[in-house]
């Protein structure tokens, strides 16, 4: 049972990374920088863009309905995203975008009302340890709700996902860097 509930948590990252990596590259390549304007400098710093909230969405649906078609070939779950209608498919994949980039808000304020610069830690060990890992496992907590209500995975496999998850945001934070798409690796 345990090794159905890590599937279906590897299952719901699928459409994650192919929206933080498709976003990834919007970023490097300054694509729809006309919708690169801050939500709020002041509160969220400079990084945090409508553009960011516009592609999560587009990319986080996109993969969403590639998971979908994708589904037929996996290993048999709960998760069900091929039984949803096109319409929900949408709803969901905007909603999850929604989700991963609303969550990141409450931290970056936090940073910055505490003068951590953007794509910085705080100076302390202990400090930075702690921000690294709610800098990755809060986007993937404000999945949590789109799942839940699209999907109604187990509460093993979401406990599973936000830690595999961590990691697993981490992993592409560090490879994205290290391929130039991103300018700082944490």
């Amino acid at each position: 049972m345990i090794m159905t509930n890590v599937i279906e948590s590897l299952i719901l990252l699928i459409p994650l990374i192919i929206a933080g990596v498709l976003h990834m590259i919007c970023v490097r390549l300054d694509l729809l920088s006309c919708l690169k304007i801050p939500i709020s400098t002041k509160h969220f710093g400079k990084n945090k863009t409508y553009r960011g909230i516009v592609l999560m969405s587009l990319f986080a649906w996109w993969g969403v309905v590639i998971t979908a078609q994708l589904e037929p070939m996996m290993a048999k779950t709960s998760l069900s995203f091929a039984s949803l209608s096109s319409w929900e498919l949408l709803l969901f994949g905007v909603t999850l975008g929604l989700g991963y980039t609303l969550s990141e808000l409450p931290n970056s304020y936090y940073k910055r009302s505490h003068g951590i610069a953007e794509g910085k830690l705080p100076s302390t060990t202990k400090a930075k340890i702690i921000h690294a890992i709610i800098d990755q496992a809060d986007s993937g907590v404000g999945c949590i709700l789109a799942y839940v209500l699209f999907l109604k995975p187990p509460l093993v496999s979401i406990l599973i996902f936000v830690f595999i998850g961590t990691f697993t945001h981490l992993f592409f934070n560090v490879l994205l860097f290290l391929l130039k798409l991103r300018k700082e690796p944490f």
